[in-house]
């Protein structure tokens, strides 16, 4: 009777099984990830920052040579400026000086002086001719006249080789202004590059 009393028992509850438990599992593994996108976040800011930096140096030389180059220029296109105005005073001054010795000029070639057919002044002394080869021929007679006109041809060959020097010297001058005028241009194209790739790196850091 015992016995039966005892297999009668009835047996304990068992626990409940694992399935009923809410999966953690999935929760923890977020964290992880979110550390992983801040840290590729930062990563990308620092290298941004350091791109901008680097550029900010690279601004800040070629605004320094293209200020140099401008001012280079400046001298540069003060000299052309120079040169053209000694030229346009050299001419303006020889010019007047072959009218107040007309009669001189005019007997150049009757004298049997030859100023070449290239002078620069050739055209001025032709318009200022007015006297007759006979008449210049009896005008020479006076050594006086004879010495004047030997004095004007020898101011207009040396006013000659002072012109085409001071044309050299222009020409020269124009070829380097055209240079530095070609080099300001492509600083200022190159700064204008840095500067719109440093906004377009700073939006970008913005969006971080």
């Amino acid at each position: 009777m015992a016995i039966h009393k005892v297999a009668g028992i009835a047996p304990m509850p068992q626990a409940a099984t694992n399935k009923s438990q809410p999966p953690v599992r999935s929760k923890f593994m977020a964290v992880p990830l979110i550390a992983i996108a801040l840290f590729s976040c930062n990563g990308e800011k620092r290298r941004l920052t350091a791109e901008i930096e680097t550029m900010e140096h690279r601004r800040a030389s070629l605004q320094r040579r293209l200020d140099d180059r401008r001012s280079d220029l400046r001298e540069s296109e003060e000299q052309l400026h120079a040169l053209q105005r000694e030229l346009t005073t050299h001419n303006t001054e020889i010019n007047e000086f072959i009218l107040q010795h007309r009669m001189a000029a005019t007997c150049l070639r009757a004298a049997q002086i030859t100023l070449g057919d290239h002078n620069e002044y050739s055209q001025q002394l032709a318009r200022a001719a007015g006297w007759g080869t006979v008449l210049c021929t009896v005008a020479l007679l006076d050594q006086r006249f004879a010495r004047e006109v030997t004095m004007v041809a020898n101011r207009v060959n040396t006013a000659d080789a002072r012109a085409r020097d001071l044309k050299e010297q222009i020409q020269r001058a124009q070829h380097a202004v055209d240079g530095q005028q070609s080099r300001v241009r492509d600083d200022e194209a190159a700064l204008d590059q840095v500067s719109a790739d440093i906004g377009d790196l700073e939006y970008r850091l913005l969006q971080q």
